[in-house]
């Protein structure tokens, strides 16, 4: 009997504070629109926006701390999305674009 109240006792309450939640808002939870390097040069000429270029490898701390604390700030995802294209190339998978743009040194 206790088991069953107590289920329906968080059931409830996990209702009635959904709609809380979500009338008061997280800011931008989109995030940054990333696009691969030849999308995002194609993009960028059709829209004429310039291009944020962010090369980031896994192994790189501070591309790290860029994603944790950086990327995620409402206002940095609100004024990339809005006056860039922006295009993150990985370091060690894409070699080739990584090449094209003669960028021969690591992100660090």
């Amino acid at each position: 009997m206790k088991l069953r109240l107590m289920t329906a006792v968080w059931i409830l309450a996990f209702y009635v504070c959904l709609p809380v939640q979500n009338a008061f808002p997280q800011g931008n939870t989109k995030g940054i629109q990333w696009s691969s390097y030849d999308k995002g040069v194609a993009m960028s000429k059709e829209e004429g926006k310039k291009i944020f270029l962010y090369f980031w490898a896994e192994w790189c701390a501070y591309c790290t701390t860029m994603a944790k604390e950086t990327f995620v700030d409402s206002s940095v995802i609100d004024y990339l999305n809005s006056h860039f294209i922006s295009i993150k190339v990985d370091y060690d998978r894409e070699k080739k674009s990584r090449l094209r743009i003669r960028n021969p040194r690591a992100p660090v």
